[in-house]
C-alpha cells in the first residue's frame, strides 16, 4: 500500500469508531512510521529541557525515538510503546499494563494521554510510580458536549480542559511546576501544553 495511502487508512473514521467501541489500542496506527510527523520533535526537544542531566527518565509512547535523541548522553533514559519501533524499547499498553520497575526520577509522556481508554486508572499508576512527571495534552477548549465526535476523528477517546489536568494530577498529590504552549500543533477546538508536575509529597529532581 503507497505511504499515504496508509496513512489515511490509518485515520479511517469508521476504523477509528471501530477501535473505540472496543476500548482497543491502536497497536496498527503507532506501529507505522508515517504517524508520527516531524514537527513532533519540536515538542520532543520542548519537553527534554525540563529534564535534568543524569535523571532515570522512562519514556512512554517513545515513538520514533525523538525524545531520546534530545537527552541521549545526559539521562538515564528507558523507551516504551505500545507497539514498539525500535526493539530497544519495551511493549507497554498503558491502558492494561504495569509500568516497567524504576526507580524513575521522571516520566515522560507525549502525545499518549488523549488515546486512553482508562484515563484515570493510568494516572494513579503513574503517579505511584514516580515523584514528576513531563506530559503534554491536547486540552479541550470546545463545549464538553461538542467534544466526542470532533476528538473521535483523531484517535481521541478523552477530553479534558486545562484546569481539569491540572486538577486530576491534584487529586493524585502532584503540583504544576510550570506549561508550555505547543503553538505548532493547536486547532480551534484544543490547545496542546507540556506540563511539568512533581509530588508534594516528595522532592522534585532539580532543574
Amino acid at each position: 500500500m503507497p505511504k499515504m495511502a496508509h496513512a489515511q487508512n490509518l485515520t479511517d473514521p469508521g476504523r477509528l469508531h471501530r477501535l473505540a467501541e472496543a476500548k482497543a489500542p491502536d497497536r496498527e496506527r503507532w506501529g507505522s512510521p508515517v504517524s508520527y510527523p516531524a514537527g513532533w520533535a519540536q515538542r520532543s526537544e520542548m519537553a527534554a529541557r525540563l529534564v535534568r542531566d543524569g535523571a532515570r527518565v522512562l519514556e512512554i509512547g517513545a515513538g520514533t525515538g525523538a525524545f531520546r535523541d534530545f537527552v541521549s548522553g545526559r539521562c538515564r533514559y528507558t523507551g516504551a510503546d505500545l507497539a514498539p519501533l525500535d526493539p530497544a524499547f519495551i511493549a507497554l499498553d498503558l491502558d492494561r499494563d504495569p509500568l516497567p520497575e524504576g526507580p524513575w526520577d521522571v516520566v515522560v509522556l507525549l502525545g499518549v494521554l488523549e488515546y486512553l481508554h482508562n484515563l484515570p486508572e493510568a494516572l494513579d499508576k503513574l503517579a505511584g510510580a514516580t515523584p514528576a512527571l513531563v506530559m503534554s495534552y491536547c486540552c479541550r477548549t470546545c463545549p464538553r458536549e461538542d467534544a466526542a465526535a470532533i476528538y473521535l476523528a483523531r484517535g481521541w477517546v478523552n477530553a479534558l480542559s486545562e484546569e481539569e489536568v491540572i486538577q486530576a494530577m491534584s487529586q493524585r498529590g502532584f503540583s504544576l511546576r510550570s506549561r508550555i504552549r505547543f503553538e505548532a500543533f493547536t486547532g480551534p477546538d484544543f490547545a496542546q501544553a507540556i506540563f511539568e508536575f512533581a509530588d508534594r509529597g516528595r522532592s522534585p529532581p532539580a532543574s
